[in-house]
């Protein structure tokens, strides 16, 4: 099936052209987008976000922990007495901000690389309470076979699903956590009809703190996933999809270079590969990306990381795909050049491609449309069913 692609181009202006809280600091801005970004995914609250933030000294990574740890555990609290009282529907409601908040209090020491990271199992144990509140969804806590090792994972549906239906992978990237990815866009997945499938893969979240590292041939992973979900019976194995935002842009897209089962690939913020050759780029006091990396892939120095990362990119890749692919990227991304998604589109040799390029001072301009998800949402969610033929889109049809 070939469908028509479009670009939308950028203004071609390299500024950031987007909302910053803070404007000589664009890292903490970006964490703080990022908690926004939420707000309109019903797990944050604006006003309790911005309240916060107000009173923090930028740069100091010790207040931005103490204070939205402390909105965590306010919410936290808030939550059990409504659960106490019989108020499910305020106890899920608060369980998911306390969620978030726990999981962002600690993005900074996540970043640099710490793994036992204070506040990460408040933030789990809150999710397991959303998941066991929602009474419109079904999930388990699952255990993906991987070599001699399992990667640990959600897998959500809707109730009452009676037939094999389409499934989805959801890979976060160097700093995510399965946890908040279900709020990013997980939810949104399960209500137009999917399972969810929402691991840590090798070097993320829980599998990091298992020393299990990243690798640069992440279909060694994804196909794992793949066979996991495809074995499942309310899956229909033809219809598997794939996203991966940020990092897991690069992951997304060795998965479908290399897991044929793949029905489509979504590539939510391109990333084409890491330099270790080039020294550590600091921006406001924030980790770096080699930082990060050597986190990921479990390596103590630099040298250890070039060697880990030699071939971490995505030559030679790309034009083995074959399988349709959306890629979407913001024309203000600071994190990761517009040049990397361009490239990756111009790469894939097949006419079943899309590029989407969210240009500067729209919504949607920025890393992984972390100012506008909602706008994301609306055209990975279109895209998707078109390929994996959702519930809705069948009904559609009809």
């Amino acid at each position: 099936m070939t469908t028509d692609w479009r670009v939308t181009a950028a203004s071609g202006s390299e500024a950031f052209d987007a909302f910053l809280y803070w404007p000589d600091n664009v890292e903490w801005s970006t964490q703080l987008l990022r908690l926004f970004s939420y707000s309109t995914l019903g797990a944050a609250d604006f006003s309790e976000v911005e309240f916060v933030a107000r009173s923090l000294p930028v740069g100091d990574e010790q207040a931005w922990h103490v204070g939205f740890g402390g909105l965590a555990q306010r919410l936290d609290e808030r939550a059990s007495t409504a659960f106490a009282g019989g108020h499910v529907a305020s106890a899920l409601a608060a369980s998911a901000r306390a969620c978030i908040y726990y999981r962002l209090a600690a993005t900074f020491l996540s970043m640099r690389g710490e793994t036992e990271v204070p506040f990460i199992e408040d933030s789990r144990r809150c999710f397991r309470a959303v998941l066991d509140l929602d009474e419109q969804i079904q999930s388990e806590t699952v255990e993906i076979p991987y070599g001699d090792q399992t990667l640990p994972a959600y897998l959500v549906a809707a109730v009452g699903r009676s037939e094999p239906g389409p499934g989805v992978i959801v890979l976060g990237g160097i700093d995510a956590f399965a946890e908040e990815m279900y709020f990013k866009i997980g939810r949104a997945l399960v209500r137009q009809g999917f399972t969810v499938l929402l691991p840590d893969g090798p070097g993320q979240g829980e599998s990091r703190r298992r020393r299990i590292p990243a690798r640069y041939d992440y279909e060694v992973a994804i196909s794992a996933l793949v066979t996991y979900l495809s074995e499942r019976p309310e899956v229909d194995s033809r219809r598997i999809a794939l996203i991966g935002s940020s990092m897991g842009g690069y992951f997304a897209a060795r998965g479908a270079a290399f897991e044929h089962r793949l029905c489509a690939t979504v590539i939510w913020g391109a990333y084409y590969g890491i330099d270790a050759t080039r020294p550590p780029t600091v921006r406001d006091g924030a980790p770096s990306l080699l930082e990060q990396a050597m986190a990921m892939f479990a390596v103590s120095d630099l040298q250890e990381l070039a060697a880990a990362v030699e071939h971490f990119n995505l030559e030679g890749v790309a034009q083995r795909i074959t399988s349709p692919i959306l890629i979407l990227h913001g024309g203000s991304d600071v994190q990761v050049p517009l040049a990397h998604a361009q490239r990756l589109f111009e790469e894939v040799l097949h006419a079943d491609k899309q590029l989407i390029v969210y240009p500067p001072g729209q919504p949607g301009c920025t890393h992984c449309q972390l100012d506008s998800p909602l706008t994301a949402h609306f055209d990975i969610l279109s895209w998707l069913d078109t390929f994996s033929g959702s519930p809705q889109l069948q009904k559609e049809r009809q």
